[in-house]
């Protein structure tokens, strides 16, 4: 007389590892800035550092009816004041915003919440375009793992901070997004490189040396494999090329010809012109 042996299968994981990751990512996230400090910003304005008050202060006198090409900081050695090289391209969005929350919260709290949202808007956009970048060629699982890390990476996320009005958050999606690009082929990778270098020195030409190993890297890789890299070499010249337009959409025309060490100017503007002239040729 024989007896069935009931045979358990094995358990399944009840635990999706998936969901627990975005969890942990996401706890991240909200603790990245202490309810103290976010109350600050929102009911004082309270920012980081100089260069964010700086920034809120043009964009007041953006809305206060100061010209777009008007970069004149009037507080500083009245009356004449001091040129100030941001760009507008920067003082834009954030106006939007204040004015987009103003009918709702009135002027002194839409600032305050402007100063919280439009970091967190970023340092979310950011998130997704890691997601995006390492899923592609690692899968889901190691996307979050990595978006965990950059959640984790104080020298990024220190400009993601409440209050954190500056620009650098914006150079950082710039040169990111430019180095997802390269390690693509094919000329709309390198268009949307180009164009997103030339968004870069329009805002700020401290990422200058990174676009510079961008371009580089391309060129030598046109050397070593030929035809094959030219499509995504070319692409990147002509997306450079947009440093021309962003160059007019923020510089007075009386300006055009004036040199700058510290802004997007005419002896830039010949760099990119001889980069996009080095690709077509």
């Amino acid at each position: 007389m024989t007896t069935g042996i009931a045979v358990q299968a094995p358990l399944r994981a009840r635990v999706d590892v998936q969901l627990v990751l975005w969890l942990i990512v996401g706890f991240s996230v909200l603790t990245l800035n202490a309810p103290a400090d976010l109350w600050g910003t929102i009911t004082r304005l309270r920012v980081p550092d100089t260069d964010d008050a700086m920034r809120l202060v043009g964009v007041r006198d953006l809305l206060a009816g100061q010209g777009w090409y008007d970069n004149v900081q009037y507080r500083f050695l009245p009356p004449g004041g001091v040129q100030s090289h941001w760009s507008r391209l920067v003082d834009a969005p954030i106006a939007g915003l204040i004015l987009l929350l103003s009918p709702i919260a009135g002027r002194p709290l839409a600032e305050g919440l402007t100063a919280v949202l439009w970091p967190l808007l970023l340092l979310g956009l950011f998130c997704l375009m890691v997601y995006r970048g390492v899923r592609e060629r690692f899968g889901p699982r190691a996307a979050v793992l990595a978006v965990f890390v950059a959640t984790q990476t104080f020298g990024i996320l220190v400009q993601f901070q409440a209050g954190r009005v500056d620009h650098h958050n914006l150079q950082i999606l710039a040169i990111f997004g430019l180095a997802l690009c390269l390690v693509r082929s094919g000329p709309r990778p390198g268009l949307v490189g180009g164009g997103l270098a030339a968004l870069s020195l329009a805002i700020g030409l401290e990422a200058l040396p990174y676009i510079a190993l961008g371009a580089l890297f391309l060129a030598g890789d046109w050397v070593l494999r030929g035809r094959a890299a030219l499509p995504a070499f070319l692409g990147f010249g002509l997306g450079l090329s947009a440093a021309f337009p962003l160059f007019a959409a923020q510089t007075a025309p009386g300006l055009w010809a004036t040199a700058y060490c510290d802004a997007l100017s005419p002896p830039w503007l010949w760099l990119a012109a001889g980069g996009c002239a080095a690709a077509l040729a």
